[in-house]
């Protein structure tokens, strides 16, 4: 694997070139066919351009490579859930944390709870994630975000101010 030549895809993707990107990433593919990184920087410009179907086919070859990579099922994951794919998403959310404890794959599987309306599981489900990672600020903003949509703005409110606690903390 070239790994200048996937800085560079990367570096174009986070200039908002696509169209670069996705060369580098035909590129990657064609020059080292059995490495994932060529799919994976595939299926990022795709979400990037919010094309979701052809998102999904990327992630899809490169789970095929790497298919003990949690990220890759993560972003197939948003990608699902971004089409309305909700049990296509959320298995690959599952299957995500399954593989290694990761904590965008939690994130998203919160996601999931919210967009499916099932509010107490999200609050019951962050509610354990805040008792084992007290220092990530992200789940007290999805906490804080549940209760205020569940109508409870005055706990939010707790929330959020530790959320913005930890990120003090750690600047």
């Amino acid at each position: 694997m070239d790994e200048k030549l996937l800085e560079l895809g990367l570096k174009a993707l986070e200039s908002s070139d696509y169209k670069n990107a996705l060369n580098i990433a035909l590129d990657i593919q064609t020059k080292f066919p059995t490495a994932s990184e060529g799919y994976h920087l595939e299926g990022l410009t795709y979400q990037s351009e919010q094309k979701w179907e052809e998102s999904v086919n990327s992630f899809t070859k490169a789970i095929g490579e790497s298919p003990y990579d949690p990220n890759l099922y993560n972003f197939r994951g948003f990608a699902f859930l971004n089409m309305g794919e909700m049990g296509k998403a959320e298995t690959d959310f599952k299957e995500a944390i399954e593989l290694e404890d990761f904590e965008p794959a939690h994130r998203n599987y919160v996601l999931w709870l919210i967009v499916n309306d099932r509010i107490d599981e999200g609050i019951e489900y962050l509610t354990n994630r805040i008792q084992t990672k007290q220092d990530d600020a992200d789940n007290f903003l999805m906490m804080g975000d549940l209760l205020s949509r569940a109508g409870y703005s005055e706990n939010a409110e707790t929330y959020f101010k530790k959320a913005e606690e930890i990120n003090r903390s750690k600047n």
